[in-house]
Order: structure tokens, then C-alpha cells, then sequence
């Protein structure tokens, strides 16, 4: 029986643990993401199981010697919907029917302040609302205090930083 060489933490993208053993190929991993978030979107799809971790595997080299897919139970989680990627593939080419149910999901949760992208959104907002004004050299005001259209601009603003922070988006 082959010993496995005990895994490192690397990074957690939208609920995927990403781990790796041997020498680290930062590259290839950030150019297979993009790539496994659609394949989870499959998995979701047709097994109803979600990729908890993926375990790449390096030779000394640096080459890849094999990727370990490691899936949750049952049962669609928050952080398993990506749904500023499914909103940007809207846009661009449509989705499938079963993207379309996930996004009406995230479209739901994020709409009622519940997950992932809505806290990091609400805190980006609060940061660029204060750097505004800041910037302008007018009273800093409470957001809360801003007027409805106002909270929507800074807000189709702070998606559209989000999605360009992310590396996926970029074609990466």
C-alpha cells in the first residue's frame, strides 16, 4: 500500500478546500479553477453532491501526478452557488436550466442578506461610501442615511469591482 504525502492548505474557493502535496504549481492551479467550478456545477447537477476539496498531487517538478476530487454529501449549500459567476454568464451567453434554478437560489438568499457575496458587497459599500466622501471632502454621513437610488449606484458599483477582483472572471 502506498503512504499518501500529507496535504497543505492552499486556498478555499466559494466552498472547495484547495489542497496540494509535492511542489506547489501555483499556475496551473489558478488556470483549473474557472474550469472546476463548472465542473461542480455538473456534479450539482447530476449527483446532487457538491466538490468539498480537491487534493492536487505535484512530483518533484512541479508537475502534476494526479487530482483527488473529494465530494460533500448530499444537498445544495450557499457557498456551493457562485452566483456573480452565473450572473456574468447570464449576461454573456444564457444559462443552462439547471444554472437557472441555482441562480434563482443565490438570487433569493442574496436578496434577504443572507450569504458570502452579500457580506463582502455590504463592506465594500460601508468602505466606499466613507472613501467618497473622504475624496469629495463632504460630511461623512451613516450609508444607512443614503437615499435609495444612491444605495443602489453604490451598490451595481461594488458588484462591478467584485467581479473584476475575482481571477476566474478574468479568464485566468
Amino acid at each position: 500500500m502506498i503512504k499518501e504525502k500529507p496535504h497543505t492548505f492552499l486556498k478555499k474557493v466559494h466552498g472547495i478546500y484547495i489542497n496540494y502535496s509535492g511542489t506547489l504549481n501555483e499556475e496551473y492551479i489558478d488556470s483549473s479553477i474557472k474550469s472546476i467550478r463548472k465542473m461542480n456545477y455538473n456534479a450539482l447537477s447530476v449527483t446532487g453532491q457538491s466538490i468539498h476539496h480537491i487534493n492536487y498531487i505535484f512530483d518533484i517538478d512541479g508537475d502534476i501526478e494526479k487530482v483527488i476530487f473529494g465530494y460533500r454529501k448530499f444537498g445544495i449549500k450557499p457557498e456551493d452557488i457562485d452566483g456573480l459567476f452565473l450572473r456574468k454568464k447570464k449576461e454573456k451567453e444564457g444559462l443552462s436550466s439547471y444554472e437557472q434554478i441555482l441562480y434563482g437560489i443565490w438570487c433569493y438568499h442574496y436578496e434577504k442578506g443572507h450569504g458570502v457575496e452579500y457580506n463582502q458587497l455590504a463592506t465594500i459599500k460601508k468602505e466606499l461610501h466613507k472613501l467618497k466622501c473622504i475624496w469629495s471632502g463632504s460630511k461623512l454621513t451613516n450609508y444607512e442615511h443614503l437615499s435609495t437610488e444612491e444605495k443602489k449606484n453604490m451598490e451595481e458599483e461594488c458588484l462591478t469591482m467584485m467581479e473584476n477582483i475575482l481571477k476566474y472572471e478574468n479568464g485566468q
